[in-house]
C-alpha cells in the first residue's frame, strides 16, 4: 500500500535519486543529452530544493515498504496570481512504479491542498512531446496554452501549460 508524506529536508537525497533515475529514460527521445544533465544539475540539488522548500514550495513524497519511488511538489500562487491556482512543478514516479496508480495518487494531494486553500485551479507546465501529457489529459487536465521558456546554456523549455478544475 501507498502512502503519502510531507517531505522535510532529510528526503532531499531521495527527490534527487528519484529525478537521476527517471529523467534520462523520459526525456531521453525529447531532449539532448547535454540538457537533461544541465536541467538536472540545474533543478535538482541539494541547495535549489532546499531553498524550495524553506520559502513555500510543498514537496509530498510517495512511499511502499519504506521505499520513496516518486514525488510532487507544488506551490500557492495565489497570492501572487490575478487567477489563483497550485502550481504543480515537478512530478515523478521511478518507472517501476508506472501505471499502478501512484502518479493519479500524487495528483490527488495537490488537488486536497487546492481544495484546502479554497483554489479551483491546478496548473503545471510539460514539455510537448512527453508521454506524460497523455496521463494529464486522462486526469482532467486540458492545454491552456503553449510556451518556450528559455533556461540558459542555449536551451529551452517547450511546453504545454495544462490546468485543471478541482472541484
Amino acid at each position: 500500500m501507498y502512502i503519502t508524506k510531507l517531505a522535510q529536508i532529510e528526503n532531499i537525497q531521495e527527490i534527487i535519486d528519484i529525478a537521476r533515475q527517471t529523467w534520462p529514460k523520459t526525456y531521453q527521445n525529447i531532449l539532448s543529452h547535454g540538457q537533461i544533465s544541465y536541467m538536472l544539475d540545474l533543478m535538482y540539488n541539494a541547495e535549489t530544493l532546499a531553498t524550495q522548500m524553506n520559502n513555500g514550495v510543498s514537496f509530498v513524497v510517495i512511499v511502499e515498504n519504506d521505499k520513496t519511488f516518486g514525488f510532487i511538489s507544488y506551490e500557492n500562487l495565489a497570492p501572487i496570481e490575478s487567477e489563483p491556482f497550485i502550481k504543480v512543478h515537478k512530478l515523478y514516479v521511478h518507472p517501476d512504479y508506472h501505471g499502478k496508480g501512484s502518479g493519479k495518487k500524487l495528483i490527488q494531494v495537490a488537488e486536497d491542498a487546492a481544495r484546502n486553500a479554497s483554489i479551483q485551479y491546478l496548473q503545471l507546465n510539460v514539455n510537448k512531446h512527453n508521454k506524460s501529457v497523455d496521463f494529464y489529459l486522462a486526469n482532467g487536465f486540458y492545454v491552456k496554452k503553449e510556451m518556450v521558456l528559455e533556461i540558459g546554456n542555449g536551451y529551452v523549455m517547450d511546453d504545454f501549460v495544462m490546468e485543471k478544475l478541482v472541484k
